[in-house]
C-alpha cells in the first residue's frame, strides 16, 4: 500500500434529507434545457449555479472540531462524537456525498455542446472550469469514503441506483478529469472567485500529496509555482481580511460580498452572550504547540515560555489566530447596550474574558459546570478563555471593516474571502512531495519561506533543526508542525491526522480489514516513525482565565449584572493595562504589562472540553480505527439500496451486518 495512511473522514455521512438530491429527477417546474440552453448568456448563468456550494466553507472550523484543535461546545451538533468513539452511521455529522453538484456540473458539460460561442476558447475555459469542480467533489467523496459510484448522467431515480467504483477508479476518473481540464483553463481567473489553471492544479497536487503519490504532487506544485500567477502575501495578516481578497497569495476562495455580510460562519467563534454560538472553542493542544518568537518550542531550554500567560513571545502567527484576555479587538459597530457591561465601542473594543465563580466550591471543583462560571465583558456566562480571530475582518487592518456587530445579529457576519486554497499551501505540499521522494533539501528550503514571512530569519536557521536536509523523518514531522500552524482552522488538520494516521499510528485495524490497512513502510507505526504522541488517549481542552484566589475576592463574584447598582465583577476596582495592541511595532512592553497583570490576578484553569463520563471519568480522544474510512449513513443506503457499506460499519441494506466494501482494494 503506498500510502502513508488511509483517507480523509472528513466527509462523515449523510443527514436528516440531504441525499435526497442524489435521486432528483428533472423537476416538473424548472426551465427546458431545449429552451434555456441557447446563448452564450446562459451557459454563464449556469456556470455560475455550478460553483454553488463547491468549496466546503460553512465546514472550516467545524472540521477541526474532529481534530485536536478544538471541541465543539454544543453537543448536539455531534462533531465530539468523531474524537471520542461515539459515531455511528446513526449520527452523521456532515454531507460530502454531493451528487446534486454532479449532477449540475454533467448537465452543464451536456448541453453546453449545443451553444456555439464566437470564442472557442471561452467555451474550453468555462467546461474546463465545470471539470475542475466536479473532479474536485469526486475528490472529496473518494477521499472520505474510499471509492464511490461514478455517475456521468442520470434522468431517473433507477439509472442512479449503481453500486460504488473502486477507489482506483475514482481517483483515476479524477486525475483524467482534471488533465483534460487543465489545457482549457486560462492561467488567470476571469474574475475573482472564478477557477483557473492554478485551481486545476492545485487540486491535482493535494489529491496525489493525500494519496502518497509524490511526483505527481511534485510536477503539479511545481507547475503551479512556474505559472507566475501566485507568491506569498507579505503580510500574513492581510490574506485573511476584506483589504487581501485579491491577494496574489489565493488561488481559490469562495467571496463574499462586503455588502451582504455573507459569511454568517463567523458566528462559530464567539460566545452565547455575544450573540454568537460558541460553536467552536480553540483547544489548549493548539495554543500550547505554537514555538516562541526565539523558534523554541515551549519544552526546550530557554524558549521563556510561562503557562500563566502563554499569549507572550509567540510566533506571530499566534496573533492572527487567536483573541485572548487582554487583547485589541476592534470591528464595527457598538455592543453598548442598557443591559450588558461592555466598556467600549467596537472601534474601540478590548477584550476581557476573564471569569470567576459564585463559591468556593465551584472554584475549587476541576468538573465545576459551565454555568456556574461568570465572566467580564458581558460574557456571564459560558465564558471562553480564547476566541479564534483568523477570519475575524479586523478594523485595524481594514479602514471600513466588513466585520460588524449589530443588535439585531450580533458578531455574525464578515466580508472576507473563505480560502480554500492559498499559496502557502502549494509551499507546503512542495515540500511534503519532496520530503517523500527524498529531496529533504528542497522541502527544507520551502519552509525557510513561509517562516520567513513571519519574521524568522537565518541567524538561527529559521528556527528550524539543523538535521531536516538529512533526516527524512525529521523532515516530516517539521512540515506537518509547519501546516499544523500555519493552516490552523482552515480546514486542512482533519486530513492530516487521518492520512498521517496520527491517531493512533495506525497500530489497528477496523473489524473485519485485512492487513493492508495497516501502514506500510513506515516502521508499522506513524507516530512512532515521525515521533509524535499519539493522540488517542490525549485530551482535548480549553484554557480559561479566571480570577486568582489569591485576589481580595478569593476570586468569587456575582452572578448578575449590576443588581442594585453593585458590580459584580471583583477586579472591578483594579485598574486594568492597555490592551495589546498589535499595530504598534514594539509590543514587549505593553506584554510587559499584560503579563504582570495576568500574575498577579489570573489564574490559567484548564476547562473541560470532552468532558467527563457518568463516572467522573475524564473523557479522552479515541478516534476508532474504523473512522479513518468513512461508512455510509442511513440516509445514504436507503437512497441507493446498491451501494455495500465500508468494513467496520453497520450495513442497512445488510439487516446491519458488518459491511464488505475494502476502501483500499484494487
Amino acid at each position: 500500500m503506498k500510502r502513508v495512511l488511509v483517507y480523509m473522514l472528513a466527509g462523515m455521512a449523510l443527514v436528516g434529507t440531504s441525499c435526497s438530491d442524489f435521486l432528483d429527477t428533472i423537476p416538473h417546474d424548472a426551465l427546458s434545457p431545449s429552451t434555456t440552453w441557447q446563448t452564450e448568456k446562459d451557459a454563464e448563468k449556469f456556470l455560475i449555479g455550478c460553483y454553488d456550494g463547491w468549496a466546503d466553507e460553512t465546514g472550516i472550523l467545524y472540521w477541526d472540531c474532529a481534530s485536536d484543535f478544538g471541541f465543539n461546545f454544543h453537543v448536539h451538533e455531534n462533531y465530539r462524537n468523531i474524537g471520542n468513539g461515539s459515531m455511528t452511521a446513526s449520527n452523521a455529522v456532515a454531507d460530502y456525498y454531493k451528487f446534486g453538484m454532479i449532477r449540475r456540473c454533467n448537465d452543464f458539460l451536456t448541453n453546453i455542446q449545443n451553444i456555439e460561442f464566437a470564442d472557442a476558447k471561452k467555451k474550453d475555459n468555462m467546461i474546463g472550469q465545470v471539470k475542475t469542480i466536479r473532479a474536485y467533489t469526486y475528490f472529496n467523496m473518494n477521499w472520505q469514503y474510499g471509492g464511490v459510484p461514478i455517475i456521468d448522467s442520470y434522468e431517473t431515480a433507477e439509472e442512479a441506483q449503481v453500486p460504488r467504483n473502486t477507489e482506483e477508479e475514482v481517483k483515476k476518473y479524477i486525475y483524467d478529469e482534471l488533465d483534460a481540464a487543465i489545457p482549457m483553463l486560462d492561467d488567470a481567473p476571469a474574475a475573482s472567485g472564478y477557477i483557473a489553471k492554478g485551481t486545476a492544479l492545485a487540486i491535482k497536487m493535494r489529491s496525489a500529496l493525500y494519496y502518497a503519490d509524490y511526483q505527481r504532487a511534485k510536477e503539479a506544485a511545481k507547475a503551479i509555482m512556474d505559472l507566475g500567477q501566485y507568491e506569498l502575501d507579505p503580510s500574513f495578516e492581510n490574506i485573511f481580511m476584506v483589504s487581501g481578497q485579491n491577494s496574489k497569495e489565493i488561488i481559490a476562495a469562495v467571496q463574499h460580498d462586503e455588502n451582504l455580510y455573507s459569511n454568517w460562519m463567523i458566528a462559530t467563534m464567539y460566545n452565547n452572550s455575544d450573540a454568537g454560538w460558541s460553536s467552536m472553542v480553540p483547544s489548549k493542544n493548539l495554543i500550547d504547540a505554537y514555538e516562541m518568537s526565539n523558534g523554541l518550542t515551549k519544552e526546550e531550554a530557554g524558549s521563556g515560555y510561562d503557562p500563566v500567560h502563554p499569549f507572550a513571545n509567540r510566533d506571530p502567527r499566534f496573533y492572527r489566530t487567536f483573541a485572548f484576555p487582554g487583547v485589541r479587538w476592534a470591528f464595527d459597530g457598538d455592543p453598548r447596550n442598557a443591559s450588558n457591561n461592555n466598556p467600549y465601542t467596537g472601534e474601540k473594543y478590548n477584550l476581557w474574558n476573564y471569569v470567576w465563580y459564585a463559591n468556593e466550591t465551584d472554584r475549587d471543583n476541576e468538573e465545576a459546570s459551565s454555568s456556574n462560571t461568570y465572566g467580564s465583558d458581558n460574557l456571564l456566562t459560558n465564558a471562553k478563555g480564547f476566541y479564534i480571530r483568523k477570519r475575524s475582518d479586523d478594523l485595524d487592518i481594514n479602514s471600513s471593516a466588513r466585520y460588524e456587530f449589530s443588535q439585531a445579529n450580533g458578531f455574525k457576519f464578515s466580508g472576507s474571502p473563505y480560502l480554500e486554497i492559498r499559496y502557502a499551501e502549494v509551499l507546503l505540499n512542495y515540500a511534503e512531495a519532496a520530503c517523500g521522494a527524498g529531496e529533504m533539501g528542497v522541502a527544507v528550503e520551502q519552509l525557510k519561506k513561509i517562516r520567513a514571512r513571519v519574521g524568522y530569519t537565518s541567524t538561527n536557521n529559521f528556527g528550524l533543526q539543523t538535521n531536516l536536509s538529512s533526516d527524512q523523518s525529521a523532515c516530516f514531522a517539521a512540515i506537518l508542525y509547519e501546516r499544523q500552524i500555519e493552516l490552523a482552522y482552515e480546514g486542512k488538520r482533519f486530513d492530516d491526522l487521518r492520512r498521517w494516521m496520527l491517531f493512533d499510528g495506525g497500530a489497528e485495524r477496523a473489524e473485519g480489514a485485512p492487513d493492508t490497512w495497516l501502514p506500510s513502510g513506515w516502521n508499522g507505526n506513524t507516530c512512532t516513525y515521525l515521533g509524535f504522541k499519539q493522540l488517542n488517549g490525549q485530551r482535548r481542552d480549553n484554557l480559561e482565565f479566571r480570577v486568582s484566589s489569591a485576589h481580595e475576592s478569593k476570586g468569587l463574584g456575582g452572578t448578575s449584572w449590576e443588581i442594585n447598582g453593585v458590580n459584580p465583577d471583583p477586579l472591578k476596582d483594579v485598574t486594568r493595562p492597555d490592551a495589546l495592541d498589535l499595530r504598534q511595532e514594539d509590543i514587549s512592553s505593553q506584554q510587559n504589562k499584560l503579563v504582570e497583570f495576568y500574575n498577579t490576578y489570573l489564574t490559567r484553569k484548564m476547562k473541560k472540553g470532552d468532558a467527563y463520563t457518568t463516572d467522573h471519568t475524564p473523557k479522552y480522544m479515541n478516534f476508532l480505527p474504523r473512522y479513518y474510512f468513512l461508512g455510509f449513513a442511513e440516509g445514504a443506503q436507503k437512497a441507493n439500496q446498491t451501494l455495500p457499506q465500508t468494513i467496520g460499519w453497520a450495513d442497512y441494506n445488510n439487516g446491519g451486518a458488518n459491511g464488505t466494501f475494502d476502501p483500499l482494494a484494487e
